[in-house]
């Protein structure tokens, strides 16, 4: 599938291309600790960067470099001036091809891509299977800090995709939207970890972004299966909402569904973390 290739690429494709003009790698590896309730812990690859990393890439911490500090719901995404600046310093022009792998917490890749590209990247990709699929491939490593040319990034921020909890409170009451829970099973139905409640918004469906990817070799599921799960999305002519708890997982069922050409796509940024904060907001359960 067209679509598939010109947004998931395959290491020999990097390799084939690092010197090229206008083409950058950043490695956004960080690691994932759960919680019973509430915000994960997201712990920095930068020293395992440090060790070993894809010759000539920069580093993005999905919390310190992609997340609004003052913000005080966790992971929201950063200011577009903020990350208009943190591009630029590590060398990233407008009309770069900009390659995103890691390590660890592959989720955080998509996220990643979510976060470039609601701020005007507009050519981001993301290498099929992380750091390790280019280790098995006996591709070069580079150690140590890289140093850049500084870019002149200036991107625009897609606002009218990116919903927060009105806009999700009057999405509500439309029948024109579909809202996707991309958590587990599990906790869809109300079980496992939450975020201040358990359970799912009202009307939602479930497509758990943990089944579009193998999480531990960070490799997408082929197009064929990547369609058959996602079909319900592909099916309907309605809104469709991406969320989960933080809005990390969301942003894996929002990539996928853009490889699909769906249109009137968007995400809830804050998430559960959020509108399961607020009494006033309504939930479902139904533990099974």
């Amino acid at each position: 599938m067209e679509n598939y290739q010109k947004n998931i690429v395959d290491p020999k494709y990097v390799y084939e291309k690092l010197d090229a003009k206008n083409f950058k790698v950043i490695d956004c590896t960080v690691y994932f600790e759960l919680k019973k309730v509430g915000a994960s812990t997201i712990h920095s690859g930068y020293e395992d960067y440090l060790k070993r990393h894809i010759p000539r890439s920069a580093y993005l911490h999905m919390v310190d470099d992609l997340s609004e500090k003052d913000n005080p719901i966790p992971f929201s995404i950063v200011s577009q001036e903020k990350l208009n600046e943190k591009l630029s310093s590590i060398g990233i022009n407008n009309e770069d091809e900009i390659i995103l792998y890691g390590s660890g917490f592959h989720m955080a890749i998509t996220r990643a891509w979510w976060v470039l590209t609601m701020s005007g990247a507009k050519n981001v990709k993301i290498m099929n299977g992380g750091l390790a699929s280019w280790q098995q491939q006996n591709f070069p490593l580079s150690t140590g800090k890289e140093v850049f040319t500084k870019g002149n990034f200036q991107g625009a921020r897609s606002q009218e995709t990116i919903f927060d909890k009105n806009k999700m409170k009057e999405a509500l009451k439309d029948d024109e939207f579909i809202f996707v829970n991309a958590l587990t099973r599990k906790q869809f139905f109300g079980g496992g970890t939450h975020y201040g409640r358990p359970g799912r918004i009202p009307k939602s469906i479930n497509i758990p972004a943990l089944n579009l990817l193998n999480h531990d070799t960070g490799k997408f599921l082929p197009p064929s299966e990547m369609h058959a799960m996602i079909k319900p999305l592909i099916d309907t002519d309605k809104s469709i909402v991406s969320y989960c708890g933080g809005g990390i997982a969301a942003t894996t069922v929002f990539f996928v569904a853009k490889i699909f050409n769906i249109e009137k796509l968007f995400l809830y940024d804050n998430s559960l973390l959020e509108w399961s904060n607020d009494p006033n907001c309504p939930m479902e359960l139904d533990q099974k």
